[in-house]
């Protein structure tokens, strides 16, 4: 029975060490959620005044929000095709 309760506390404290592991290797994540929960905090009395002036911005577009989307969306393409072919261009010109 002795050896039994031995084994049992020596098991015990190979876990204990694996959780205080874990945890300190949770310690930057925590940092993280922390720090961005105070953002969150600071900001909160902003989201009113933000989201009035996101519904002023809405209403008063004529467009819809699947217009600018689609609008993004090609301006996105255009972009990439364009940085596409200058770095061709620059490839060409440095050999």
């Amino acid at each position: 029975m002795e050896a039994r309760r031995r084994l049992l506390v020596a098991e015990s404290g190979c876990l204990r060490q694996q959780i205080a592991g874990d945890l300190s290797n949770l310690q930057p994540a925590l940092a993280w959620v922390e720090r961005g929960y105070s953002i969150f905090q600071s900001l909160r009395s902003f989201w009113p005044l933000v989201a009035g002036a996101i519904g002023f911005l809405v209403a008063r577009k004529k467009g819809t929000w699947f217009r600018s989307a689609g609008k993004a969306w090609a301006y996105s393409r255009l972009i990439k095709k364009a940085l596409n072919l200058w770095r061709s261009y620059a490839a060409r010109n440095e050999t």
